[in-house]
């Protein structure tokens, strides 16, 4: 049985991967599907790094 933990979960993209995504009008959503995290997890890590964020639902 495969434990599950914090320092179990692979990230596949790099921080400037994910701002750059998400720069390129990517959602949290399917950016955080691609780096096997929680559109949470994307968020805070643009706040990290001051990234503006766009209004919600403005990408439909």
């Amino acid at each position: 049985m495969e434990k599950q933990g914090r320092n179990l979960i692979k990230r596949t993209l790099s921080d400037g991967e994910v701002v750059r995504l998400y720069g390129e009008g990517k959602s949290t959503t399917e950016i955080a599907d691609k780096d096997n995290v929680s559109p949470r997890y994307i968020r805070m890590l643009l706040k990290k790094h001051n990234v503006e964020k766009r209004a919600f639902g403005s990408w439909k």
